[in-house]
């Protein structure tokens, strides 16, 4: 029973990397079932007479942790936006108790460590694909990903957060390389497994990425020399000289590449002239804490507190605070922030006290020796070093793909030491209920995110069909999800935008008409589940003014403006709310504040009418001119 649960466990855990990182719940949901039944089967791992001890105040801050995140998520103002949250922290809590308690093994860790290794080798050649053949390709034919140009994103969409990935991945294969007990062989294997980490990451044009890499190679470095002078105090000198030049060797031949590449040269100018846009980002994360300092606004509240404080200078849209710091405070309060720096106190702190066991007990005085439980530590080490300086500057661990393996990470450091070392009794009478946690959580969130896998399926059906201009197809899917699941706002948004599609392209009047007020009404459903949506908003508002419901679709865009203030589209789009009134007066200074945004598209379309209309008094509806048939965003 325990290789099953080792089998399901690694399989989730590559499968939600292959599956877009679980960006989405559709993808996302399938792993977390598999997680489900890998801890309920630990039910059946055979009870041990003896087994390494956990430390108890990591198990206890982790669980405290994250009880406290999932209750805040219950608790939320829009449930489906705090549901990805919900299943994401179950699912971390699972992987983190497995591996910290029934999986504490070395060998079993080792056999994790590999299978997420040989995975990232495939995330990097399909990355060089992206780099030098098809940019933009994904391995998911039907997944569509933003114009990254160059930048490779390997079965992710976004290349920042593959590049967190494989700088995690490749600490574990560095420290493997220089400190596990392997042949020489397997040794070699993991070194070029961390070139090609570096490969991929260099690749990937995150100025996080290398950031947080260079210091994860720092703390490894560092912690690597310690260890010499510990072991090998004669050679001391010589072992540092030889570390610093093979590090110096390879950042130069990365310089090397970079100077000779005319994209990276590209690329770099940007990292040195500093935008400032994740600046802006963090400001506005700042204004959201400042609502609720003490318990935060709900879990993925950001997706609306950001867009109504952001600043005119970020016209994309701001739906993470590229800080996980800064947002896990603004949705979670001083509460969630405190909790967080116990939990990592507390993981540190018995990283050092496991290192200092593994050294006393398995390690010889004054010789070099290898230890894979060491080779784990400063793996362990070392990645969360990448991840916890990456948070910094983006939301990494938003991606479920990352976050599991972090939850894996932490895991080691709870537990670093292995079944020849200290060991204690689960005796019915101490902390035999620990064994009872990850099953319960298995089943929580079995029989939470199993039953809302079909509506998710349905709604990425419709966003595929409405995508792909197939506005029958994705309007029957949407109306099929909506009688699974009526707390998606984003089924009554594809519904809503097959039927007005479908009105527009309709030659008969009265049809049109009627598709068009259950667009309306469509989106007045989704608005109930989701009051804050501006996509809702937007849209209602400009069907409502299809439908000569103008004090309507005036609410609409009053509503949409107080939400998001300095959005360039929702300017846009309550000029043509007076273009079509003929209230020219009132659409010209929305369209020339939409272009000073810059929102072109519609505000330069409008200004260009605007004067025609005037001059000539016509009575065409705009929207049909100024609105493109387009497929929507992703």
């Amino acid at each position: 029973m325990l290789h099953f649960v080792l089998a399901l466990l690694a399989t989730s855990l590559v499968l939600i990397q292959a599956f877009i990182g679980g960006n989405r719940l559709v993808y996302a949901i399938p792993c977390y079932l598999l997680l489900a039944l890998a801890a309920l089967g630990a039910l059946g791992i055979r009870k041990r007479r003896l087994r390494v001890q956990p430390a108890f105040g990591c198990l206890l801050s982790a669980l405290a942790l994250g009880i406290y995140l999932a209750l805040r998520s219950q608790f939320s103002p829009v449930e489906y936006l705090a549901r990805p949250h919900f299943f994401l922290i179950l699912a971390a809590l699972i992987v983190y108790l497995l591996c910290g308690i029934e999986l504490s093994g070395t060998r079993q860790r080792l056999v994790l460590i590999w299978v997420l290794s040989l995975f990232g080798l495939a995330q990097v050649a399909l990355a060089v694909v992206q780099f030098r053949d098809v940019p933009n390709f994904m391995a998911l034919p039907w997944v569509f990903r933003p114009d990254w140009g160059f930048r490779a994103s390997g079965f992710y969409i976004s290349p920042n957060q593959l590049a967190g990935l494989l700088g995690m991945l490749a600490m574990p294969m560095l420290s493997i390389c220089c400190w596990s007990r392997g042949e020489t062989s397997t040794r070699a294997f993991a070194f070029y497994g961390f070139i090609a980490c570096l490969t991929g990451l260099a690749i990937t044009g995150s100025r996080g990425g290398y950031l947080s890499t260079g210091v994860g190679l720092f703390v490894f470095a560092g912690l690597s020399l310690l260890l010499a002078w510990r072991f090998n105090r004669p050679h001391f000198l010589l072992l540092s000289v030889a570390t610093a030049l093979i590090l110096t060797a390879l950042v130069t031949a990365t310089l090397f590449f970079i100077v000779k590449s005319e994209v990276y040269e590209k690329r770099l100018s940007h990292v040195r002239e500093g935008r400032g846009q994740p600046a802006e980002l963090w400001r506005a994360g700042i204004k959201q804490f400042r609502l609720a300092p003490a318990f935060g606004t709900g879990s993925g509240t950001y997706l609306y507190y950001g867009r109504q404080f952001r600043n005119p200078a970020v016209q994309s849209d701001p739906q993470h605070a590229h800080n996980e710091y800064l947002e896990l405070l603004a949705e979670y309060g001083w509460v969630g922030g405190g909790l967080l720096a116990v939990f990592l106190g507390s993981h540190f702190i018995w990283a050092a006290v496991g290192l200092r066991r593994v050294l006393d007990l398995k390690m010889k005085p004054s010789a070099w020796t290898a230890s894979n439980e060491l080779a784990l530590l400063l793996g362990a080490i070392s990645a969360l070093a990448v991840i916890l300086v990456h948070c910094i500057t983006d939301f990494s661990l938003h991606l479920p793909a990352n976050a599991l393996f972090v939850a894996f990470l932490f895991a080691i450091l709870a537990n670093p030491t292995v079944e020849s070392l200290q060991r204690f009794e689960l005796r019915s009478n101490s902390r035999a209920w620990l064994r009872f946690v990850a099953p319960a959580l298995g089943a929580l969130l079995l029989f939470t995110a199993g039953p809302r896998l079909s509506g998710e399926i349905f709604a990425e059906r419709a966003r595929i069909a409405l995508r792909d201009l197939r506005y029958p197809e994705a309007a029957a899917l949407a109306q099929r999800g909506l009688e699974r699941e009526q707390k998606n706002p984003d089924l009554f948004y594809y519904l809503g935008e097959a039927h007005h599609h479908l009105a527009l392209k309709t030659s008969h009047p009265k049809e049109a008409a009627e598709l068009l007020r259950q667009a309306a009404s469509t989106f007045a459903d989704g608005l109930k589940v989701f009051p804050q949506d501006e996509r809702l908003l937007l849209k209602m508002g400009r069907t409502c003014d299809q439908l000569g419901q103008f004090a309507e679709a005036e609410t609409c865009f009053r509503r949409a403006l107080e939400l998001d203030p300095n959005s360039g589209t929702v300017h846009a789009y309550y000029g043509l709310h007076w273009h079509l009134q003929r209230q020219f007066g009132k659409a010209r200074p929305l369209y020339e504040r939409a272009r000073q945004l810059g929102e072109t598209q519609i505000s330069s379309a409008g200004l260009r009418d605007l004067e025609r209309d005037q001059a000539a008094a016509r009575s065409h509806n705009p929207f049909t001119e100024l609105l493109p048939e387009e497929p929507p965003k992703e």
